[in-house]
């Protein structure tokens, strides 16, 4: 979903982000979901535009890391899920444009660390 920066952007204008989070809060049991989920956030939230959107409203970014986390939290054992649910954290929290505090990172490294040595 989305590679190249122009889909990116268009879906972030239509929603596509907010319907994600919401598809993937839906339905939290449903490895795939969240594996893919988790995976098109990553490709979304590489995009200028997006991050500008989501770094503004404190609520959008509040609600996509505890989407991500809690992917994670609900699928400890599944690699994937754990995968790109890292993989989606690093990525939001490193970009420049998306102030993300450093609970949100406590949030990803700590369920890393919990699923990893369990």
């Amino acid at each position: 979903l989305a590679l190249d920066s122009h889909h990116q952007k268009v879906i972030g204008n239509q929603g596509g982000i907010e319907m994600l989070v919401s598809t993937m809060r839906r339905h939290p049991l449903r490895v795939v979901m969240q594996v893919l989920g988790c995976w098109a956030l990553t490709n979304l939230v590489t995009n200028v535009a997006n991050q500008q959107k989501i770094g503004a409203d404190p609520a959008k970014r509040e609600l996509v890391v505890t989407t991500i986390t809690a992917a994670m939290r609900a699928h400890p054992e599944k690699c994937s899920v754990l995968e790109q649910g890292c993989r989606c954290g690093i990525i939001f929290c490193l970009l420049p444009c998306l102030v993300v505090s450093y609970r949100h990172i406590h949030l990803v490294s700590s369920i890393v660390s919990s699923s990893v040595l369990s």
